[in-house]
């Protein structure tokens, strides 16, 4: 049994180097991509904060206000996208017959759970160096939120691909998905500034959730009312069951492809 678990360990850690090196490789372009597109929106959703002229909720500074909420949306929409690539990855790895499908998607997890990780670390290393950010209050609570939704990401990722097959529809439908919740994630809003009448309906999202949380942890003058930690725990777990029930279902499909 342990034996077992040292080169399952063996074989992750080789897989994470990999998917490492390939997503760093040239010239750390991966990371840089990342790196601007969190920029890109962070400046567009501060800079909507400023011309509207609303202030962050409850005394919260505007910018590490985007970027704890920003980071969890990213975190989660990163894994899913890798998620839906692991196929196509998982082909060009099929000579190790050791290898699962599933062995894949964690290490391509593993991965973009620790890019936005290091994203996050250096935004709010640079705003509180500028002086427009406090210190996280909980550190280790935004690291386990970025952690937490990378792990909805990459279940949402096995559930889509299993069901959808790959083509139009499902790029179009992704497309919108991810689009969608950027506005949904509450990336630039807390649950209290919601319509009332939107508000029950919205905390069904546990992105939102998982959101809540990540602002809770960061700021000692805000804890939400509403984020549900045994909601999302309930979520995640049956997100984890049916992706492994259908990575399992269809295990053999990737195999033959």
């Amino acid at each position: 049994m342990l034996q077992a678990i040292i080169v399952q360990f063996r074989l992750l850690a080789m897989l994470v180097s990999l998917e490492a090196k390939r997503r760093f490789g040239t010239g750390f372009s991966g990371i840089i991509g990342a790196f601007l597109e969190a920029s890109m929106l962070i400046v567009i959703m501060v800079g909507m904060r400023l011309l509207t002229g609303a202030t962050a909720h409850r005394g919260m500074e505007i910018a590490p206000f985007v970027v704890s909420g920003l980071i969890v949306l990213l975190a989660f929409r990163g894994c899913l996208q890798q998620s839906m690539g692991t196929p196509q990855a998982f082909n060009r790895l099929q000579s190790s017959t050791k290898i699962t499908i599933l062995d894949l998607d964690i290490a391509r997890t593993i991965v973009v759970i620790l890019i936005y990780t290091f994203i996050a670390v250096v935004f709010i290393t640079i705003l509180i160096a500028m002086g427009e950010a406090e210190p996280p209050e909980n550190p280790l609570g935004n690291l386990w939120v970025i952690f937490l939704a990378g792990i909805f990401g990459l279940t949402v990722g096995q559930i889509i691909r299993s069901v959808l097959p790959a083509g139009f529809i499902r790029t179009i439908l992704l497309l919108i998905f991810t689009r969608a919740s950027i506005w949904l994630s509450g990336a630039f809003f807390v649950a209290p500034e919601l319509p009332y009448a939107w508000r029950e309906l919205m905390l069904y999202n546990p992105l939102l959730n998982l959101t809540e949380m990540s602002r809770t942890a960061y700021f000692a003058v805000y804890t939400s009312d509403y984020a549900d930690e045994g909601y999302v725990a309930a979520c995640l777990a049956a997100l984890l069951i049916t992706a492994l029930v259908v990575e399992r279902a269809t295990r053999s499909r990737w195999s033959e492809a």
